[in-house]
């Protein structure tokens, strides 16, 4: 590195690798320092990610990157930010040179002007799952999508262009030691998927689902889970149904609600089949007109404090939430442990108003002269509930029969959260060794808890030992036959020598 000018941040005024100058610092997040810089040899404006130190010290994490890296350059897609170049300095330093964006990033908007109109949401939206779309098929999954890894630019006369951001640096995180301790995830509480807040093996479904909170903080103005401790929000995310979205037409509410699915299963396929059904979602020619007046009512405004006491992991006081832009690592497993402080946070936004209602018609048939119109939208499968099966002492094995269905059971160990179909009887039974058998029946009208307690077996009474004799102990036996007497004595033995005889 050479020294160009004299700055307070070490970095300031350098030459990075021989090749870029630092300007001046940008930001700084998680995953490193960004500055802005100029690549001397075409003098382009250019954007430099600088790693954390500790990075450059983990040779796994080394390689992991400079694969990650490659892998992320390869990206050509006018929606991801694009990168130019990567490497390590003679000085151990890891960095990532990319295109110099112009403009805000999605949080920043929100921030700023709260919830979107639903047409400009969508339209970010499904820009942001043509990206995802690429990337996924390129084999690369985000793990960490979230309103502060989008950057709205101008490009031509579109002024909210989508340019996505950091591709493959939460799997960097996850793959370093120096980063992350043995069974910790990484990404972003407010947007991580349920599957990753417990530590499980992620797909590009992982990635829907936090666009999904994205697209829902867009049209909300907040995201669907808030609480004051990240522990309460990975649980949230965990066993707590979605609150719909207040002020939106129903089948819009639908689209996000099956990103949001806690199963990967139950989300859509792919960023391709989620994109169609968001934009079928918004089209007037395949609605009826009663879809397009009716909206979901809203429940409380964005912005108001949620006051009680969060269920499972202990959080006390109101509830605020904005999330912040900050990552932290999460140990996760059965029960995922925080380590840290959480911070407040602090909502901005309006709510969304709904939509103007029809006025009624000046006259109207009698119902017995004018049947009701046909409808050609195709019908839509009502959501499935979610329901949380729960026991005293935790862990043990449940089995959900759904509908009677014995031949397929839902397996899984408590706390346990099975989506079903609505209206669907359940039978569950709770078995754990040590513990009494427990059945318990319900039906899937709405998201609840199903919870028993299993009792203790008593111990098996230990064997009874023979009992003792008490008092002085017999005489040995006699023997059968006694010795005659002198027969103890050696009988002498009678001994002859050369030359002489026995004494007689």
């Amino acid at each position: 590195m050479e020294e160009t000018a004299p700055s307070g941040d070490p970095l300031v005024g350098k030459v990075l690798d021989g090749r870029y100058v630092i300007e001046r610092r940008l930001g700084a997040g998680g995953m490193g320092v960004v500055y802005a810089g100029r690549q001397t040899a075409v003098n382009r404006p250019v954007a430099i990610k600088v790693l954390p130190a500790a990075l450059s010290e983990d040779q796994i994490g080394v390689r992991r990157f400079m694969q990650e890296a490659q892998a992320s350059s390869r990206l050509a897609h006018p929606h991801v930010v694009t990168i130019h170049d990567f490497g390590q300095t003679a000085d151990g330093i890891l960095y990532l040179v990319m295109e110099l964006l112009s403009g805000e990033t999605l949080r920043d908007v929100l921030r700023r002007t709260g919830a979107m109109p639903i047409e400009r949401a969508v339209r970010v939206a499904t820009m942001m799952l043509d990206a995802m779309g690429d990337a996924h098929a390129n084999g690369i999954v985000h793990r960490d999508l979230k309103s502060d890894n989008v950057m709205l630019v101008r490009r031509g006369s579109n002024p909210e262009f989508v340019k996505v951001l950091d591709f493959g640096l939460a799997h960097l995180a996850e793959a370093s030691g120096s980063l992350t301790r043995t069974g910790a995830v990484f990404g972003t509480p407010a947007y991580m998927a349920p599957e990753q807040a417990l530590g499980r093996a992620t797909d590009p479904r992982a990635d829907l689902y936090s666009l999904g909170i994205v697209l829902y903080e867009m049209l909300c103005g907040r995201v669907p889970f808030e609480a004051q401790t990240p522990l309460s929000l990975l649980y949230k995310h965990v066993h707590e149904p979605p609150p719909a979205l207040p002020g939106v037409p129903p089948r819009l509410n639908d689209v996000v609600m099956r990103a949001l699915a806690k199963f990967p299963d139950a989300r859509y396929a792919s960023a391709a089949e989620m994109s169609a059904a968001l934009v079928a979602a918004c089209d007037p020619s395949s609605a009826t007109a009663d879809e397009m007046a009716e909206t979901v009512p809203p429940s409380e405004p964005p912005g108001a404090i949620i006051s009680g006491i969060v269920s499972g992991p202990a959080s006390s006081g109101p509830v605020r939430a904005a999330p912040g832009s900050s990552r932290w690592p999460w140990v996760a497993g059965a029960a995922v442990l925080i380590a840290g402080a959480a911070t407040a946070w602090r909502l901005s936004g309006t709510p969304p108003q709904p939509t103007a209602a029809v006025a009624p018609p000046t006259s109207v048939a009698p119902p017995s002269e004018v049947p009701p119109p046909a409808s050609d939208a195709p019908a839509t499968a009502p959501l499935p509930v979610a329901l949380t099966f729960e026991s005293t002492p935790a862990g043990a094995a449940v089995e959900v029969v759904v509908d009677g269905a014995t031949a397929t059971p839902r397996r899984g160990s408590t706390p346990f959260v099975a989506e079903l179909p609505r209206g669907a009887s359940v039978d569950a039974r709770f078995t754990l060794e040590g513990h009494a058998p427990v059945s318990a029946s319900s039906q899937a009208e709405a998201p609840h808890s199903v919870s028993v307690t299993l009792q203790a077996l008593p111990a098996a009474a230990p064997r009874p030992s023979p009992p003792r004799a008490t008092g002085p102990r017999p005489p040995p036996p006699r023997p059968t036959s006694e010795p005659t007497a002198g027969a103890s004595e050696a009988a002498p033995s009678r001994r002859t020598k050369a030359g002489f005889s026995d004494f007689r």
